[in-house]
C-alpha cells in the first residue's frame, strides 16, 4: 500500500464521518476526486470493514462503521443535502419559502412545481423526501392534499446558499 492512498482514504473515511449517508457523487464532489479513484478507495475501505453501504432507490450510501451495519434504514442518519444553489432540491426549498401559500390558487401542487422547475413530478416527490427527512419541510396534510412548510433550520440552510 503506497502512504498517498493510505492518506487519500484518511480522507475519505473522515469526510464520510462529517456526511455519514453520502453517495458516491457527493462524495467525488465533495472531495474532488475521479469517480474512479473514489471508488477504488471504498471499496478497499469497505474490503477493511472501516466503512459499509447500503442500497437508497437507485443510490448506495455509505456510513462509516461508527454506525452498525444492522440499524434500520428509518434510524440511520438523513444524508446531507447538497450546498449547490444550483441544485433542484435548493431550488424547491427557495421555492417553498418564497410563497408556500402558492398565492391565489392555494399551495402547489408538485405537478405545479414540477413545471415552475422544469423537472418531473418524480424528482419533485424525491427531493420533498429528501427535505422532510432532512427536517428541511414538514407536510402537513390538509384533506388529500399536503401542504409543505419550510423549517427554521430549512430558512438557515437557505441563508447559508445566498
Amino acid at each position: 500500500m503506497s502512504a498517498e492512498g493510505d492518506d487519500q482514504r484518511l480522507r475519505i473515511l473522515q469526510f464520510l464521518l462529517q456526511n455519514e449517508g453520502i453517495n458516491l457523487g457527493g462524495i467525488i464532489r465533495g472531495l474532488q476526486l475521479g469517480n474512479h479513484q473514489a471508488a477504488h478507495h471504498l471499496r478497499i475501505l469497505e474490503d477493511e470493514r472501516r466503512i459499509w453501504s447500503r442500497k437508497d432507490g437507485r443510490l448506495l450510501r455509505y456510513y462509516t462503521s461508527a454506525i452498525h451495519m444492522q440499524t434500520p434504514i428509518t434510524q440511520l442518519p438523513a444524508p446531507p443535502l447538497p450546498q449547490d444553489p444550483n441544485s433542484v432540491l435548493i431550488q424547491l426549498l427557495d421555492r417553498l419559502a418564497r410563497t408556500p401559500e402558492g398565492g391565489a390558487m392555494g399551495p402547489p401542487t408538485q405537478g405545479q412545481l414540477a413545471l415552475e422547475l422544469g423537472c418531473s413530478q418524480q424528482l419533485i416527490s424525491y427531493h420533498l423526501k429528501a427535505l422532510t427527512d432532512g427536517g428541511l419541510v414538514i407536510a402537513v396534510q390538509d384533506g388529500v392534499r399536503k401542504i409543505w412548510q419550510v423549517t427554521p433550520t430549512g430558512f438557515n440552510l437557505l441563508a447559508e446558499n445566498r
